[in-house]
């Protein structure tokens, strides 16, 4: 996780430096970043990479039976 941070940190300096020295190149970073921002979000449940585990299926306890416990009328 600390090398896409440093990545991401990176890449921002870099697109933040580009659009200073250029107008054009600003513009062009923007549209960019506006359309990968889109796809992850309307992509981002399909590419996700967490990963559930299956539910199990657990055995229901056994319930004491009243009459094993004592005899009926005490």
């Amino acid at each position: 996780m600390t090398l896409t941070v440093i990545v991401v940190l990176a890449l921002g300096g870099f697109a933040t430096w580009a659009a200073y020295q250029d107008e054009k190149k600003g513009a062009a970073i923007l549209v960019g970043v506006a359309v990968i921002g889109l796809l992850y979000v309307l992509l981002g449940s399909e590419v996700s990479t967490d990963v559930q585990a299956p539910a199990t299926k657990q055995a229901p306890a056994a319930t004491p039976s009243l009459s094993a416990t004592s005899p009926p009328g005490r």
